[in-house]
């Protein structure tokens, strides 16, 4: 609904056309009469000077007036919140929606265009009804804000009663440079029941550490109760006298890892909910529990207690096979009889050069369920023969059949894009001593991640190292039969190079799920309101612009019915990466967020997976719309502070319409952000061209 509406730029322009036909028309009228005496040549060059300076005045005129016009005429945008809690009475004969269309239509600011709006479900609208019939269930005055701002309005003038329940911050959105003054309806004051009004809680915990959850519960309430719940359990209850404000803390020990979400219920006397609110916190594991199993324990052994030694996250237990039975040395150093029956406490098992038949068939199927089923990581070190359920699983195989090959180590195209090891490391790759491995291998699927081979005299590249997601696990291997020579370099015999113990941490990094790709992505909230925008970021410390042009960047939303979409992270050039999602409904989403790395027309079957990592997000109902009846005072006078206006209670505007004189427009800016000096400059220059010419040729 426009009002004021001014029709005089129409008119302008049409008069500006009008003086420009004229003049043009005079100009050629002058040109025929003083054709005589001059040349065709010389009479077309007066002739185009004239002209030129016209055409330019005219285009001078067209750009100045609209905006004189603009300096004059400002846009004053009213917004009416239309949501249901604008139908409540208060106990008067009209409603809030009523008397806020009534103020709305008699405001009048001479000189001014203003456009009245309000909210609905499918963005704003400019047909204002009587009565609010089809009113919204939630107020976002955020999301309203920001398709207000869209109008570019001079200022904005807000009638709402500031029960914001849906979406981002409304104080953060009003902070845009421009003035937003505000009138409140329905009467302010205290809550009229007890209610939840905000949750802190620890975002990330350490597994096995304690956790808090805080509520600020406002109100009057007597013999009610709080109660803590995850997964339909009650975990905590608290017994609530209230006649004002107050904080319930309540103290947890989260576990297993992963993402938790609590939910605070707010009960009365009568066991009624009154109101609830959640809060989700992320259980992050940080200390490691590994078994090495092996036939003979030997270098690799030796060196691979060295290579985890340093890192504290890690404690390790070995089993050596020994005669038909085990042995077991535990992290502490202590020999006791083992057995293969305890697999699951294991976070990762690695399994050195074992002899075929060590390992019986069950505790085989036992590790690889482990990897695909629940997740825990596999890391193999020498060479794996073809046959058995491991040796299957195996990302390099090799047949019975030995026929060795010996060469130096030379990286996989892309293996520094992974993070496995920084770029800077590559020339002492290359000088780590050479190795020996089977030739007769075979790599398991075209999902394997090959990250380094041994290049030997043949110049043929063998694979030695590599890596594969396998269900919900990961597997690495490092092939080769004599890792001892790599024991000596790293001693200083010869070459004096450490780099298997950086190989072995990052493989077990990865295995283990912390990802050493340089890459992460994921939400930027857990927890999200209903109809806050979900967002996905990602950052590759690894990025360059020859890799990220060869990438694919995706995160997949699942909702608890198994739908699934695809998005793709846009690239912004720099390593980072964002994905707007939209608002989604209410729920429980799972995710996985990955980073695909194309190698270019050489590997027709595209690239491989780098990144790869699930978690899980929520989104929470708005609240009840009518849960609080009073109009929300303070959030309304800080939208206006933000924005440089003011804020009324609707009890203050007085009928004769004088608070109207606070608001105060900006001056809109020059829209081409340039005055016509220059066009100003040409037709001056056109002018004194024709005049000089005139009288060099006596026409004056």
């Amino acid at each position: 609904m426009f009002i004021d509406i001014d029709r005089a730029k129409k008119y302008n322009q049409s008069m500006i056309w009008t003086l420009i036909i004229i003049l043009l028309a005079v100009s050629w009228a002058l040109a025929w009469r003083e054709r005589a005496g001059l040349s065709r040549q010389k009479g077309a060059v007066l002739l185009a000077l004239r002209l030129g300076a016209i055409i330019v005045l005219g285009l001078i005129l067209l750009d100045m007036f609209p905006r004189l016009q603009g300096r004059k005429k400002q846009n004053l945008l009213i917004l009416a919140d239309a949501s249901q809690s604008m139908t409540l009475n208060d106990g008067q004969p009209q409603n809030r929606w009523q008397r806020a269309l009534a103020i709305a239509l008699a405001v009048k600011l001479p000189g001014c265009k203003i456009t009245v709006l309000h909210t609905s479900g499918n963005g704003l609208q400019d047909e204002i009804p009587d009565s609010l019939t089809q009113s919204l269930n939630y107020t976002n005055l955020s999301e309203a804000l920001s398709l207000a701002l869209r109008n570019k309005p001079g200022a904005i003038l807000l009638l709402s009663d500031g029960n914001h329940n849906r979406g981002d911050d409304p104080v953060r959105a009003a902070a845009a440079g421009i003035p937003i003054y505000v009138i409140g309806f329905g009467p302010a004051g205290g809550l009229k029941n007890a209610l939840i009004t905000d949750v802190w809680n620890d975002n990330e915990i350490e597994a096995g550490q304690p956790a808090e959850i805080s509520l600020s519960i406002k109100g009057m309430l007597t013999g009610g109760r709080t109660g803590l719940w995850e997964n339909g359990i009650k975990l905590a209850e608290k017994r609530l006298d209230l006649n004002g404000d107050t904080v319930v803390t309540f103290t947890i020990i989260p576990k297993p890892e992963g993402i938790h979400r609590y939910t605070a219920v707010l009960e009365n006397s009568g066991k009624q909910k009154i109101d609830q609110a959640s809060a989700v916190i992320s259980v992050a594991k940080k200390n490691f529990k590994l078994l090495f199993i092996c036939s003979n324990p030997g270098w690799d052994l030796r060196f691979w207690q060295q290579a985890i030694g340093l890192n504290p996250a890690y404690t390790a237990d070995i089993l050596i096979k020994q005669g038909t039975g085990w042995k077991k040395i535990l992290s502490g150093g202590q020999d006791v009889p083992g057995q293969l029956d305890s697999l699951d406490k294991y976070d990762a098992i690695i399994i050195g050069n074992i002899k075929p038949g060590d390992l019986p068939t069950a505790e085989e199927q036992a590790i690889v369920n482990l990897v695909r089923q629940k997740g825990r990581g596999l890391f193999l070190l020498g060479s794996f023969h073809q046959g058995g359920i491991l040796g299957q699983l195996a990302p390099i195989s090799y047949s019975r059949e030995i026929k060795p090959v010996i060469g130096t180590v030379w990286p996989a195209p892309e293996l520094f894009n992974t993070g496995m090891l920084e770029i800077t490391k590559e020339p002492d790759l290359k000088r780590l001593p050479p190795l020996s491995l089977n030739k007769n291998h075979g790599i398991r699927d075209d999902r394997i991640f090959l990250l380094a081979g041994l290049q030997a005299s043949d110049q043929k590249t063998y694979p030695l190292w590599a890596r594969a997601e396998e269900g919900l696990g990961r597997i690495v291997q490092i092939s080769a039969e004599d890792l001892w020579r790599w024991k000596l370099a790293a001693a200083g015999a010869g070459r004096d190079t450490a780099l298997f113990g950086e190989m072995v941490q990052s493989s077990l990094q990865w295995v283990l799920g912390r990802d050493g790709s340089g890459f992460e992505a994921g939400p930027e909230r857990m927890l999200n309101a209903q109809g806050q925008e979900i967002k996905f970021n990602g950052r590759w410390k690894h990025y360059s612009r020859q890799s990220g042009q060869r990438s694919k960047w995706a995160v997949t939303i699942a909702d608890s019915s198994g739908h699934k979409t695809t998005y793709k992270l846009a690239d912004w050039g720099n390593g980072d990466f964002v994905a707007e999602l939209g608002s989604l409904e209410p729920g429980q989403y799972s995710y996985t967020t990955s980073l695909e790395l194309g190698f270019g027309p050489a590997q027709p079957n595209g690239g491989k997976q780098i990144f790869l990592a699930r978690g899980k997000f929520f989104v929470e109902p708005g609240t009840d719309e009518l849960r609080d009846h009073l109009q929300n005072a303070g959030r309304l006078k800080s939208m206006a502070s933000a924005s440089g206006g003011k804020y009324w209670d609707e009890k203050d505007i007085p009928e004769d319409g004088g608070w109207q004189k606070n608001i105060k427009i900006p001056v809109s800016p020059n829209p081409s952000g340039q005055e016509p000096v220059a066009g100003i400059l040409a037709v001056c220059l056109l002018l004194a061209a024709e005049w000089f010419l005139r009288r060099k040729w006596g026409r004056i």
